[in-house]
């Protein structure tokens, strides 16, 4: 849950800082980035308009027991080699 706290204080911090429109943040990541991404939208879904995962893989760890607080869209980006 720190990393949560951390990606959520991150997105406030730039909102004070910045004229960002709050219904467009997006994470994405390549690997364990994109693992990473599947993590943000499960746990702060309601943070993030959308994600993007190339070649990261959304394992029983995160996926066991989430209760995602709303569906997101995802475009997931994996290769035979991944």
């Amino acid at each position: 849950m720190m990393l949560d706290r951390f990606i959520s204080a991150l997105i406030d911090t730039l909102e004070s800082h910045y004229d960002i429109d709050l219904a467009r943040v997006y994470s994405c990541g390549y690997s364990q980035g994109g693992t990473m991404t599947y993590r943000l939208l499960i746990q702060l879904g309601h943070r993030f308009a959308a994600g993007a995962s190339a070649a990261g893989v959304l394992n029983d760890y995160i996926a066991s027991g989430s209760n995602p607080i709303r569906p997101a869209p995802v475009n997931n980006n994996s290769n035979q080699g991944d």
